[in-house]
């Protein structure tokens, strides 16, 4: 038995040069005993605002990074709960803070 976990997300940071790191976990509480379902999968920075002359529209916008974090847990026993999450950590930009958007979703099958 196995869960299919997908998660397609776009980014923001305070900084808009950020990057980030996500990846998926499971444990049989819901509290304790996490386990790691892969390993860390890194996204693709956000774009930085570039400024640019007034007289000719400004600069070039900034864009939201992206990732997606794509796992699947194998070998789980049927009639057993399983609690999974989705963990992030900050890879560059000197940022505090990422914002996402997007839908994670779990899969049995």
């Amino acid at each position: 038995n196995q869960v299919s976990l997908s998660a397609p997300l776009t980014f923001t940071s305070a900084d808009t040069d950020g990057n980030i790191k996500l990846k998926w976990q499971y444990s049989l509480d819901g509290s304790t005993g996490w386990t790691d379902v892969g390993s860390f999968v890194t996204g693709t920075a956000e774009t930085p605002f570039v400024p640019g002359d007034p007289s000719y529209g400004g600069g070039t916008p900034s864009e939201p990074g992206y990732i997606t974090c794509n796992q699947v847990q194998t070998g789980l026993t049927n009639a057993v709960t399983y609690y999974f999450r989705l963990i992030g950590q900050l890879v560059s930009g000197g940022m505090d803070n990422a914002y996402g958007a997007g839908v994670a979703t779990a899969t049995a099958g």
